[in-house]
């Protein structure tokens, strides 16, 4: 038996023109870019339609609106790892208050990732480094004086 090589298979999802290029042999770009605020729209829609709490849904427009403004991005398909970099870089406030803007950025574009919009989802790897308290032990006077009320208790 031979394998099916796929030489003589059509791809009937071409347009005529996209046809026609590519018999010439010609490449054709067939990207359709996705504008930053038309996701961010059908988004927050889908989020009101899941029913997502309004405190989140205008935490996501705050943050994504902030974040298209001072990075200059018009379309999806300019987000990229520097972008964010250069974004989290530019903000004035401490660790923890990054690390929750990034995780709606990467909610965000995931979602958009879902629906088909971004091909790789190359933030999966983009994170901030928070610094954990440390709470400090019982000391061992402490200890004793919560064993003496407990067996007051009993």
């Amino acid at each position: 038996m031979t394998k099916k090589t796929g030489l003589f298979d059509v791809d009937f999802s071409l347009t005529s023109k996209e046809l026609t290029a590519s018999i010439k042999g010609e490449k054709v770009s067939t990207v359709h870019y996705k504008p930053f605020m038309e996701a961010l729209g059908t988004i927050v829609h889908q989020m009101q339609v899941s029913g997502y709490r309004p405190r989140t849904i205008k935490d996501y427009n705050t943050v994504l609106l902030n974040f298209s403004k001072s990075s200059r991005i018009t379309y999806l398909e300019d987000v990229g790892a520097d972008t964010i970099y250069l974004w989290l870089d530019s903000m004035q406030v401490v660790n923890q208050t990054k690390l929750t803007r990034l995780k709606v950025l990467k909610s965000f574009l995931s979602k958009c990732f879902t629906n088909g919009w971004v091909s790789l989802n190359f933030w999966q790897t983009i994170n901030v480094k928070v610094d954990k308290k440390v709470k400090k032990g019982a000391e061992p006077n402490d200890i004793a004086v919560l064993v003496s009320k407990a067996r007051l208790r009993v």
